[in-house]
């Protein structure tokens, strides 16, 4: 484990994880849709057709696809044909549409069928239990554990959907009892994935006789889980599901429309493991024939943005790529989750700002470590490892010094970085910003608590806080003092060289300030000006506290300025007097 910050860590199968989320959570951000308008037309024989543009080889789609066991069931996908760039355009095809007659151009069907998924492994028990119950794969890993200590379950962490032929055997005896009409003509045959250790069978029950309806024992959330592995494991014994596959392309004019239907014949597996979805049966139409129209209309749409992984959808894409095993895929939703890295949020995994950071400094400083084939690689070694086919000390000294130790030596050096405090001022010779450097003892500053320094490979650029200036002055450079500004004219005398005094206004712990000041610059710069300084107090009068005397009680002082108040004559200090 690589400590990439305080709180902060990287994985070798957490890091790949977090950079998946991550990478789609960027995708989503820079995403700018795209508008468009998808057409329809409904008919008055009971179907709805869209709007595809042109001719097409409209062809029953009978593919067998395989139970995608992380699919959100409540997300129907709606086929909007193709896409019309312009309201204009979309106009010009609905006034096409309405009218002119609309003839089927092609109709086909056919039977197809859609073989039984496989038994349950451990990560697509995790999936099916957090699309159809929303738990989160360590809850699930942890419900399983109790009905496999009870003995009800086959061992929960495997990646294998293989089934003894015992067990086999009593499913195929329990349907010809209790569901003949479910007893497939032969099996269907599923395989193990590339790289699957195969150490233990699938996820089953123990005794077929025991459904969940007859468990005892156990709540209703641990009843939950055992039927979605009882039903699985049967289902994956039972006879395909039949349906009628239907297509119709359908011509108006210069437009072309086409609707696709399925009708079930035979519910097969399906009786028992329920899927999603329902049918939309098609008429059987004549090809040649016109249909009735019944209204034609566009929706104005927008492109959207690709789709947040769930918990079940990133276990099933790090297992597509090879990335951690049964019993480490619980471990690497939590590990996400409880370092802050995501949130939860309606059951889509959203990185943090903590994670984003995180995943951005992991990928500079040991980038294969994010990277999905280096994982996947570096994981079927450690299985070759473990089978005794592979030496581990090569493979142990070749990743050290080829990854391990220059990706140690880069994080040093980004934690130096990451660490710094940069300031706002550049630096003269690289134009990068200075960094901030605060001194053990920053009594001695001036001004400020700290100083500028480069730190990019700039010798000697240091820079200290002038308080007179109010800037940062390089060290070693004499500081251009702006002249200073003229102050008011008065007609009272300078008691020490007779020049006339001046009244400087400036401004104290955000208090506006006065004082009466001798207007001769180089002269009030020498010692013996010192105290030939009078300041505005608050009733309104100029006082020097040394002398406790004001400028029109000085000797010679000369008549006293509009507005000033005359003091005592006294020359004691006045008591109360404030400067």
């Amino acid at each position: 484990m690589i400590e990439a910050g305080v709180g902060r860590s990287a994985g070798r199968v957490q890091s790949p994880a977090l950079r998946i989320v991550c990478d789609r959570e960027k995708q989503i951000r820079n995403f700018k849709p795209v508008p468009y308008w998808a057409i329809f037309a409904q008919y008055g024989e009971g179907f709805q057709a869209t709007y595809v543009g042109k001719a097409q080889a409209a062809q029953v789609d009978e593919s067998d696809s395989p139970v995608d066991d992380a699919a959100d069931l409540s997300a129907v996908e709606e086929d909007t044909g193709t896409r019309v760039s312009s309201q204009h355009e979309a106009d010009a095809i609905l006034a096409i549409s309405q009218a002119r007659p609309h003839q089927v151009i092609k109709f086909e069907g056919k039977k197809a069928s859609k073989t039984p998924p496989a038994p349950l492994t451990t990560s697509a028990l995790q999936q099916v239990a957090s699309v159809k119950m929303g738990l989160a794969p360590e809850q699930t890993m942890k419900i399983a554990q109790k009905p496999f200590e009870e003995g009800k379950i086959s061992y929960h962490r495997t990646d294998s959907v293989s089934l003894s032929p015992e067990f086999s055997e009593e499913v195929k005896a329990w349907l010809q009892h209790h569901k003949p009409n479910l007893v497939p003509d032969k099996v269907t045959g599923h395989k193990d994935k590339a790289g699957s250790q195969g150490a233990h069978e699938a996820i089953r029950p123990t005794h077929v006789e025991e459904t969940p309806e007859q468990l005892k024992g156990f709540d209703d959330l641990h009843q939950a889980v055992y039927a979605l592995i009882w039903q699985r494991a049967i289902a994956s014994q039972c006879a395909p599901a039949q349906f009628n596959k239907s297509v119709v392309q359908i011509q108006a004019d210069s437009t072309f429309w086409v609707a696709r239907g399925s009708v079930m014949l035979s519910p097969g597996y399906t009786e028992i493991w329920k899927e999603s979805g329902g049918d939309s049966e098609l008429p059987i139409l004549q090809e040649g024939s016109t249909l009735k129209l019944e209204k034609a209309w566009h929706e104005a749409k927008k492109t959207s943005p690709p789709g947040r992984f769930s918990e079940a959808r990133l276990i099933q894409v790090l297992e597509r790529y090879g990335i951690g095993r049964p019993s480490t895929y619980a471990t690497i939703m939590s590990g996400l989750k409880d370092r802050g890295y995501v949130r939860v949020e309606k059951k889509n995994l959203i990185p943090t700002e903590t994670g984003l950071k995180t995943d951005e400094f992991v990928g500079k400083v040991f980038p294969q470590l994010v990277d999905t084939k280096f994982t996947a690689g570096m994981e079927k070694q450690l299985d070759e490892i473990a089978e005794g086919k592979r030496e581990w000390k090569p493979m142990m000294l070749e990743f050290y010094f080829n990854q391990l130790r220059p990706a140690l030596d880069g994080i040093g050096r980004q934690l130096v970085q990451e660490s710094r405090e940069y300031s706002d001022v550049k630096c003269p010779e690289c134009d990068r910003p200075l960094t901030i450097k605060r001194p053990k003892d920053a009594s001695k500053m001036r001004g400020k608590d700290h100083y500028l320094k480069c730190l990019e490979g700039c010798e000697d650029v240091i820079f200290f806080w002038n308080v007179g200036l109010a800037s940062w002055i390089r060290k070693g450079d004499e500081p251009a003092r702006p002249a200073p500004k003229p102050g008011e004219a008065t007609e009272f005398a300078c008691q020490v060289c007779s020049s006339n005094l001046e009244i400087y206004r400036y401004q104290k712990e955000g208090q506006d300030k006065a004082m009466m000041r001798c207007s001769d610059i180089e002269a009030r710069s020498k010692p013996n000006h010192k105290n030939e300084v009078y300041f505005l107090t608050s009733k309104g009068e100029f006082w020097n506290p040394n002398t406790g005397l004001n400028p029109s009680t000085e000797k010679g002082a000369k008549p006293a300025v509009s507005g000033t108040k005359p003091a005592s004559s006294s020359r004691k200090k006045s008591k109360g007097k404030v400067a």
